[in-house]
């Protein structure tokens, strides 16, 4: 009997420190998956959050008569190599829409390219030593900045770095959900009122269900 007990009480501490050794397993998976996403989330904020600064540059912009026709024309030609193809691009058409430029001079703040931003960020960039050290005097005279990146969220998409952004994503991604809800919506309620209330209950109805219940199951993003 005293046997019969300690064979017993033998496996019980076997099965305890199994489940312990199972527990402490368990907690590790946890604390490992854990520690992944927020590495994962780390690392995208890292990345992410240096989208929300846009580098801006200050010039002089004079709207000479011939440039409006050639936007470089406009700027010094000593910083030209800082700013954006996009502000050059837009200078004739400023003077087309207003004639009252022609001849005048005023400095703004305009987009710096893409080259410039990702320098400011820290990021590689295929600027040369001297090109650097220009823009680091820039920035020490306070002429380049970094600024909230309006551009991200009013624009969309771009063959220039400088001027992408997420709007056109935003309105496909609102207008899918309005097509997709005003399809599937009615199709949905019409269907289950149907196979509630009228449909006969066969093979086939009752696979249907049987279908509708495992798609409800998984995840919409695995689709």
């Amino acid at each position: 009997m005293s046997d019969s007990f300690d064979k017993i009480s033998q496996q019980l501490k076997s099965r305890h420190r199994k489940s312990a050794r199972l527990k402490y397993i368990s907690m590790g998976a946890l604390a490992l998956a854990a520690a992944f996403l927020l590495v994962f989330f780390a690392d995208m904020l890292n990345k992410g959050l240096p989208a929300f600064q846009q580098a801006l540059v200050n010039v002089e912009v004079n709207y000479t008569e011939e440039a409006s026709t050639n936007g470089r024309a406009a700027i010094d030609s000593e910083i030209m190599s800082v700013v954006s193809r996009s502000v050059v691009r837009v200078i004739p058409l400023d003077m087309r829409n207003d004639p009252d430029l022609e001849g005048t001079t005023e400095n703004r703040w305009v987009l710096a390219s893409g080259e410039v931003d990702q320098y400011l960020k820290g990021n590689r960039v295929r600027l040369d030593d001297e090109q650097k050290a220009a823009i680091d005097q820039l920035v020490e005279e306070g002429q380049v900045a970094m600024r909230f990146n309006t551009t991200f969220f009013s624009r969309g998409d771009s063959k220039m770095p400088e001027l992408a952004g997420i709007m056109s994503a935003v309105v496909g991604t609102v207008m899918t959900m309005i097509v997709t809800l005003a399809i599937a919506f009615p199709i949905g309620v019409m269907t289950a009122v149907y196979l509630e209330e009228f449909a006969p209950d066969n093979r086939l109805t009752q696979l249907i269900e049987i279908n509708i219940n495992n798609l409800a199951a998984i995840p919409s993003i695995l689709f």
